[in-house]
């Protein structure tokens, strides 16, 4: 695994350092050390699957996901008009997100360049979500993109273009990382 991938997708999703999930084959455990490169490879690599809380003690986050999941047996049509509709309404106030895979359904990413309060991007992100769906912002865990579906390890979960389709271009790093500012 190329080193300087491994730490670009460190930095990139790295704010809360002092604890992350992992799923144990049944359920998911919290463990309160450090998270590490080593432990983002190992994720990357597939041989473990994580997740951590966006927010920081400060109430601050540099990213946020948005889950979209056939909780209630949703025909997988209904949740991808749901996450399009969503993308959209964010893409139309230039925020840039980006769709992952996920086991039953599918995350929506956002980055941001700088550490932002979760308080106010939760209140701007919550107006442009089309129908259901749940917001990870604060101190809710969640699973990490480009590792496994934590209950079928044979189910990656990797970014999407906007057909949903595998995207080859997506990548860890700057470009993964919204414009968008508070300040605009």
């Amino acid at each position: 695994m190329n080193v300087e991938f491994v730490q670009k997708y460190f930095n990139l999703l790295l704010h809360n350092n002092s604890l992350y999930i992992i799923h144990n084959g049944r359920t998911w455990l919290t463990e309160k050390q450090e998270v590490t490169p080593e432990l983002i490879k190992k994720h990357l690599e597939r041989k473990i699957t994580i997740g951590l809380q966006p927010q920081k003690e400060d109430g601050t986050v540099k990213w946020l996901a948005i889950d979209f999941d056939a909780h209630n047996d949703e025909p997988i049509e209904e949740i991808q008009e749901n996450l399009l509709k969503t993308k959209e309404n964010l893409r139309n106030v230039n925020i840039d997100s980006h769709i992952e895979q996920s086991g039953r359904g599918y995350h929506l990413w956002i980055f941001f360049e700088e550490p932002i309060q979760r308080g106010t991007i939760e209140k701007l992100i919550k107006q442009f979500i089309y129908h259901s769906a749940e917001l990870y912002a604060g101190k809710q865990k969640i699973r990490i993109p480009l590792g496994s579906y934590q209950k079928d390890k044979s189910i990656f979960c990797g970014f999407l273009d906007n057909n949903l389709n595998r995207s080859e271009e997506r990548r860890v790093g700057k470009e993964c990382r919204s414009r968008w500012s508070p300040y605009h």
